[in-house]
């Protein structure tokens, strides 16, 4: 019961916290909009995936055909 009422009152602060972080915000110096779920401790965030460019695929195949080429196993004659 306590962790509820815990959560309960974090979510009000933060959205508190929220509104005064939003109108502060300096849009050039941070382009995203903040949300209350950035000032909540009880709320786990979600790791952001790393977006690939061409390139980083175009590497991660050829990493992988060297590798596999390396392996590669002839059959007996």
């Amino acid at each position: 019961m306590a962790d509820g009422r815990s959560q309960a009152a974090w979510s009000h602060t933060s959205s508190l916290i929220w509104i005064i972080a939003e109108v502060n915000r300096d849009s050039k110096r941070r382009s995203r909009p903040y949300q209350p779920a950035d000032f909540n401790p009880h709320i786990q965030r979600k790791k952001r995936q790393r977006t690939m460019t061409v390139e980083d695929l175009t590497h991660d195949i050829l990493k992988v055909a060297k590798s596999k080429a390396k392996r590669t196993v002839r059959p007996p004659p």
